[in-house]
């Protein structure tokens, strides 16, 4: 899950990838970012910058899946 979030400056934009293991994290850097890297390159300036941090608090653990009705 992504959480894009548009700063003020109206010419920069934040992006959080939250990853359950550092593992899952380089794969997709190694793989599905490059790709991205490559979708996004006619619209960006410069190349985004990465950074890695731990989450101190979460509440994706009481969320729920939604179930189609009948």
């Amino acid at each position: 899950m992504k959480s894009p979030f548009a700063l003020p400056e109206g010419n920069k934009v934040l992006a959080i990838s939250p990853w359950d293991t550092q593992k899952n994290a380089e794969n997709y850097n190694s793989g599905g970012y490059q790709d991205v890297l490559k979708l996004l390159g006619t619209v960006i300036d410069g190349t985004p910058k990465v950074g890695i941090t731990e989450v101190l608090h979460s509440t994706f653990h009481q969320t729920r899946t939604a179930v189609p009705s009948a």
